[in-house]
């Protein structure tokens, strides 16, 4: 019988390796090798080290990078919720390095329904597997193991497994299925000092196959390791051979490739049910051939079987022998055994069976430093799975090891110098077994300062030198630029490769500010005794600099005959040029002359000139200088008489008269005042005409920069013949707006006085929250001569609108009328207003024309001046300029390389026809509001911006992101007036391959960046406080500040061309001077001044992100930002606004260039979704 079983296992055995070997397939592997889920593991001295189920879940979805590796486990990992793939084999290579889990385990390792040949936390290994517990629960593959499906090679030591090992029924079912609670297959491999106690089930096959350590083995060895789980096989087995056992299951050899068992034992149950056509079942291997069996046991009450080995062929010895439970627990019955290193026996561990004892899995103690905080965790191998208690002797005053095996605190030495100590490591487990481990730890100090250091400019152009005492007389000198690694050196530490041996005094060459030197004492073994940093700051340098930038500010300059000389601002690059001499020459003294020794220019006739500076290294930059004829402005206010009795006549202000002088007219407004701008000097004639009166004639001598007003004029009416009476007209409702204030710039989008002849009332469609509602309206003329429709949505109606809602959308169609009106009444504002707790209650109306328009809060109007009541009418217009107006801003725009994209709108908000003020009201500074306007096609937001458009006609960058569908742009801005849509495409000359071309390009194309001089930006000048102010109040949307009284600080005149910016960026709490009041506006900023400016700029949108001190970590010279910074810089870098000058270093106190100054304020303005991303 025995002779007919084994032939029966040989031909069994043919089949599984035809099954191992992989004739049966394996479905693909899902998934990407892209992190987008978990964090990429450090490495360290070779080592992956893995300390979090992010990190253990990113080399599962990217086996093919760690599959050879040194993978560590830093501390014990629960998977929960984590999708598993066999680590190595099926779709990869098997796995090859080292897995070292330094008695660490790996918790809620779920593998459910997986199809593929191999599983377990392993598909297929040939490396190393070692100190490794895990807590599984696995239903998979036809191969499955607790910690491997298939060990080919390699070996597993001290791993522990418990939870629920389960194969799958194979796909193809002549083959095999083989479980097992270490491996399903353990081939030309070893398990060495490990134990099992999960329960196996093995699933139907062909062959099936279950063993507490392996499934099936072939030419390998399971040393000292034991079984105390239970094996079951599912039912439904009658046409199967079934094999379970609690070692090894089947056990296939052939001389030369012979099968090792030792030193191992089995308690566990091995269930009798569902018995196959064939069934061996027993306590340590089911099958052997060509296998030894030594020094084996089992229990015989527990297992439910009584042998050892079910049947063989070719073996021996067989040395497995059944004991009785209390037999199994006394120490002298296991022959041959080592329970002095390998093995023990305690009561209250492992139910009083044999247990694996302790070991001390740490290598070495790191070397620690005197007076630095010290920590590390021993590792160990606990083979009761309840703790290790540890303990130490030797360890330096200081230090401490606790129980749990953390050393930690902060070592001392009396002595001086480095000193090593003889450390003697015990650990203890829950049975009192002890492993003691001796190790060496060095205690290392820091390398001690070098004393009496000064720096001082060298003797050659561009060097600096350094005198210094050493602390050895006649020792040797070195120092290293710039090193990377900026952790201060330890006493002894060996001499940086780069360093260059030194003199005290001579010059170091190629060095410039910012620099760091790290200088260093030395022995004859080159090895560090004394040490010392510097930052090299301009002063330190020995340099003639010559001047490579010059720029006039401003570029553009209108004066007016009569006006005082105004002085151009020179600035020149860089600020510490040696030869700062400059020659001034105007093109046409006739026009305007310059004074040549300050630049500054007095207009002599009007015309137009170019006064030109040049710089002692013959660079030059110019200024274009237009004089206009001296003119003043004439007011008054014309009135007109009415009865108000039969006796009395009284005075009224009579709106809609023409005033007429000097070639200029204007319309008085709604009190009848009049202002005319911009009269040229000299005798004029003042005409008044309105109708039903008679003219009025005066003449008027106009000064210079002179108000002339007439005061009052009365208006006679004309004497002309009464109509004969006529049939009544129908009626009409008549404009209710008031005229606008004269003199308006015609971009201001001002309605104009309806004359009872050309308003015509009717009804027109609005919708309100998308329905539907027919309002008043009427049709009147604008002051530039264009048709306009104003729209006066019922009180009662918008009412009950904002009832159900805080929010109200009022969108118009128009046909072509280039103007469209909104009147809301007063009385209804003010009731909204004070329904309202709080002025961020929410309230707005956003009122939009064929697309276009703009949202208006209502606690806006709080405070507003004109200020608000219940008898006003708030008018929101939405307009089109006169073609006049875009034909000479196209114009201007051409000049300056860009073009419109759609048609210049304009916005306004009046209260009883006067204009609001156009910026936002006081204690709402950092507020923007959102406007729109529809375009004809997408844009392209790299090429594309929207200006705002002055009074004075200057244009200035607005935020503005662009949208494709519907194409659109919305506006965020602090203004309202004339917002244009511009594209233009500018480049500069020095920046073609520079890093930074296509962020500068961007910022040119926004109109926020300029170049210094003709087709030139200069990247890697310096930047300065003044231009960096202007720039950010520029790229925020912000406008410059009028001067109220004098400067804010005492180095900034009013008139310098950034002292508006200067002042805005002071009043917004983004830029602060010196404690001494001065601002230094041409110093230069540094790349920590930078961070902080750019943190301010956040703060005040409300968009700062939060602190993370970690952040800094990334820069190895963290420790040299100021404190001031660190919170800023830190926020910063966590937001990704912020980078270093190279992959470690940060170098807080450089000069910040004009090209990282553009770079940082694109990204906050992306950041802030002022601009496209």
């Amino acid at each position: 019988m025995k002779r007919r079983k084994s032939t029966m296992a040989i031909l069994l055995a043919g089949l599984i390796l035809l099954g191992q070997i992989g004739l049966y397939g394996v479905p693909a592997l899902a998934g990407s090798h892209a992190d987008p889920q978990g964090a990429v593991p450090p490495m360290e001295n070779g080592w992956v080290l893995l300390s979090a189920p992010e990190q253990l879940a990113y080399i599962n979805r990217n086996q093919e990078q760690y599959l050879d590796k040194q993978i560590r486990l830093v501390n014990d990992i629960d998977l929960t919720g984590v999708t598993w793939v066999p680590f190595g084999g099926n779709d990869f290579a098997p796995f090859s390095g080292i897995f070292d889990g330094q008695g660490h385990t790996i918790t809620g390792l779920n593998i459910e329904g997986d199809t593929r040949l191999n599983v377990g936390f392993f598909g297929e290994a040939n490396g190393s597997i070692r100190n490794l517990s895990l807590k599984v629960n696995i239903t998979g593959g036809s191969i499955t193991g607790g910690v491997a499906g298939y060990l080919s090679g390699g070996s597993i030591v001290g791993a522990y497994t418990e939870g629920n090992v389960t194969s799958l029924v194979p796909r193809d079912p002549n083959k095999v299925t083989s479980t097992g609670g270490i491996t399903g297959i353990l081939g030309h491999a070893r398990i060495e000092r490990s134990s099992s106690s999960a329960s196996i089930t093995a699933s139907w096959g062909f062959n099936m196959y279950g063993g507490g350590i392996s499934g099936y083995v072939f030419g390998a060895s399971i040393l000292d390791s034991f079984f105390t789980g239970q094996i079951r096989n599912v039912a439904n087995a009658s046409n199967s051979h079934v094999f379970t056992s609690g070692i090894g299951a089947y056990f296939s050899g052939t001389p030369g490739n012979e099968n090792t068992v030792r030193n191992t034992y089995s308690r566990g149950r091995i269930h009798p049910e569902n018995p196959g056509w064939y069934t061996g079942r027993s306590a340590i291997a089911g099958y052997t051939n060509t296998t030894g069996i030594y020094s084996s046991y089992f229990d015989k009450e527990t297992s439910m079987v009584s042998v050892g080995v079910d049947s063989t062929y070719n073996s021996g010895p067989l040395e497995a022998a059944g004991l009785t439970t209390a037999e199994m627990k006394q120490r002298v019955n296991y022959t041959g055994w080592d329970f002095e290193h390998t093995w023990n026996i305690h009561a209250n561990v492992n139910d009083g069976y044999p247990y694996l004892r302790p070991r001390v899995l740490t290598e070495e103690i790191p070397f620690a430093v005197q007076g630095e905080p010290y920590s590390l965790m021993l590792a160990g191998f606990d083979g009761t799975h309840a703790g290790l208690t540890w303990s130490a002797t030797g360890l330096p005053d200081g230090l401490n090891l606790n129980p749990s095996g953390e050393i930690h605190g902060t070592p001392t030495s009396a002595l001086s110098g480095n000193s090593s100590y003889d450390v003697i490591i015990t650990a203890t487990d829950e049975g009192g077994a002890t492993v003691v481990r001796s190790f060496q730890l060095d205690l290392k100090t820091m390398a001690p300062p070098l004393e009496n250091v000064s720096v001082q400019p060298g003797a050659e152009i561009g060097t600096t030198a350094i005198t210094v005492t050493p602390l050895q007389t006649g020792a040797t000198l070195a120092f290293v630029l710039d090193r990377t690694d900026a952790e201060p050196p330890l006493y002894e530490d060996t001499l940086p490769p780069d360093a260059v041996y030194y003199v005290p005094g001579s010059d170091i060459p190629g060095v410039q500010p910012g620099q760091t030197v790290d200088l260093y004492e030395i022995d004859a073994r080159q090895r560090i005794k004394a040490w010392h940093r510097l930052i090299l700051e301009a002063d330190h340098i020995r340099q003639f600099i010559p001047v490579n930038g010059i720029w006039v500010e401003p570029s553009d300059l209108t004066l007016m005959v009569g006006d005082e000389p105004v002085k151009l601002n020179l600035i020149l690059e860089p600020e510490t040029a040696t030869n700062k001499e400059v020659t001034w020459v105007s093109a046409d003294p006739a026009v305007a002359e310059v004074n040549n020794l300050n630049g500054e220019v007095l207009p002599v006739k009007p015309g137009q000139t170019v006064i030109t500076a040049t710089a002692s290294s013959g660079l030059t930059a110019k200024a274009a200088i237009t004089v206009q004829p001296a003119t003043g402005s004439v007011t008054g206010a014309v009135y007109s008489t009415v009865s108000s009795s039969v006796y009395d006549k009284e005075l009224i202000p009579l709106a809609g008269a023409s005033v007429s002088i000097g070639g200029g007219s204007v319309l008085t407004n709604i009190q009848g005042d009049f202002k005319l701008d911009e009269v040229p000097v000299g005798p004029q004639t003042l005409t008044i005409e309105a109708s039903g009166f008679a003219p009025f004639v005066q003449r008027l001598d106009v000064q210079a920069n002179q108000i002339l007003d007439t005061g009052i004029i009365v208006l006679a009416a004309d004497k002309t013949p009464e109509p004969e009476p006529q049939p009544d007209p129908e009626p009409h409702e008549p404009s209710p707006s008031s005229p606008p204030e004269p003199g308006t710039n015609a971009a201001s989008g001002r309605s104009a006085p309806a004359a009872e002849s050309n308003a015509r009332s009717s009804l027109a469609q609005l919708t309100i929250n998308h329905s539907k509602v027919w309002v008043a309206a009427s049709r009147e003329t604008t002051t530039d001569g264009q048709t306009a429709i104003r729209l006066k949505p019922d009180a009662s109606a918008l009412a009950r609108v904002f009832t159900a809602n805080h929010e109200v959308l009022m969108e118009y169609q128009a046909d072509d009328t280039p103007a469209v009106y909104l009147d809301l009444p007063g009385k209804f504002l003010v009731d909204m207003l004070k329904r309202a707790d709080t002025i961020e209650s929410g309230y707005s109306i956003t009122f939009k024309v064929n697309g276009t328009g703009f949202q208006l809060p209502l606690h806006w109007l709080n405070g507003s001046r004109p200020a608000l009541d219940p008898d006003s009418v708030v008018t929101i217009g939405v307009r089109q300029p006169a073609p006049t107006i875009v034909g000479n801003l196209s114009a201007v725009l051409a000049q300056r390389g860009a073009k419109l994209i759609e048609s210049p709108v304009a916005f306004s908000v009046e209260i009883n026809g006067q204009p609001t003020e156009e910026s936002i009201p006081n204690g709402q500074a950092n507020r923007y509001w959102n406007k729109t306007i529809a375009l004809p096609a997408s844009a392209d937001p790299v090429k594309s911006t929207v200006v705002w458009v002055d009074g004075q006609g200057g244009m200035h960058f607005t935020p503005s992101v662009f949208h494709n569908d519907p194409s659109e742009a919305t506006i965020y801005s602090q203004q309202y007036g004339l917002f244009a849509v511009i594209s233009s495409q500018h480049t500069f000359e020095d920046i073609a391959g520079h890093w930074a071309k296509d962020e500068i390009e961007l910022m040119a194309n926004k109109w926020i960046v300029q170049g210094r001089s003709d087709g030139f930006f200069s990247p890697d000048a310096h930047m300065t406080r003044a231009e960096l102010a202007a720039l950010l109040v520029r790229s925020l949307g912000l406008t410059d500040s009028v001067a109220k009284k004098g400067s804010p600080f005492a180095d900034i005149s009013p008139d310098a061309w950034y002292a508006g910016a200067v002042r805005t960026a002071l009043e917004r709490g983004l830029f602060t001077g010196d404690h001494d009041g001065m601002f230094r506006p041409d110093a230069w900023i540094t790349r920590e001044e930078l961070a902080v400016v750019v943190a301010r700029a956040l703060s005040f949108n409300a968009r700062a992100p939060q602190p993370n001190s970690a952040a800094l970590g990334a820069f190895s010279d963290a420790n040299t930002i100021s404190a001031w910074a660190a919170e800023p810089v830190a926020k910063l870098t966590e937001s990704g606004l912020l980078q270093g000058t190279s992959a470690a270093c940060f170098s807080p106190r450089k000069y910040a260039t004009r090209a990282e100054s553009a770079v940082m304020l694109k990204r906050m303005l992306q950041y802030l979704k002022f601009i496209n991303s």
